[in-house]
């Protein structure tokens, strides 16, 4: 007979050990087991139901159809930069994907998510949806580096309208 490991319910897992890391790591672990803190947080437990009932429902659906094995979403209050709802996996407790890998904290590309913060600041430079871009390979040096992004499928299309890169999720 195989033995299971005791599973203690636990309200946010990801976020409650993110928080427990930023602790140690400013209070250091002794003051954390032992210091007699008492922490206030910013989670929305109502929120973070709805963010783990979304990635339980699209994660699923990601891992048959695109073969995604893991998904992660962080809810936050932009006003205040507060992190309201945190999944760090589709299941914290599954080992076969990792799951206690906080994929959310993972260093990453941001891919398509960061566009609309690009976006948003071109907007607030005066540039328009009209505005035309170049669709080339570029290569942009970095401190570690040459960096180049390629679009998804490999294309490049020359001069193009704001409205054409986004509609089109373009890289370059």
């Amino acid at each position: 007979a195989r033995v299971r490991p005791k599973r203690e319910p636990i309200i946010a897992p990801h976020f409650v050990m993110y928080v427990r890391e930023t602790l140690t790591e400013r209070y250091g672990e002794r003051m954390v087991e032992q210091g007699g803190l008492k922490v206030t947080t910013t989670l929305d437990v109502d929120a973070q139901q709805f963010a783990e009932d979304a990635i339980a429902k699209y994660g699923e659906r990601n891992m048959t159809k695109y073969k995604a094995s893991n998904a992660a979403l962080v809810a936050i209050d932009v006003p205040t930069g507060q992190v309201r709802a945190m999944v760090g996996s589709r299941d914290y407790f599954d080992d076969t994907i990792d799951g206690q890998v906080n994929v959310a904290l993972r260093p990453r590309q941001p891919g398509s998510s960061f566009k609309p913060i690009v976006y948003a600041a071109a907007f607030g430079k005066g540039y328009t949806t009209e505005t035309l871009l170049e669709d080339v390979a570029t290569t942009f040096p970095t401190s570690v580096g040459a960096y180049e992004p390629g679009n998804y499928d490999g294309k490049e299309r020359g001069l193009v309208t704001i409205r054409k890169a986004l509609a089109g999720s373009l890289n370059i």
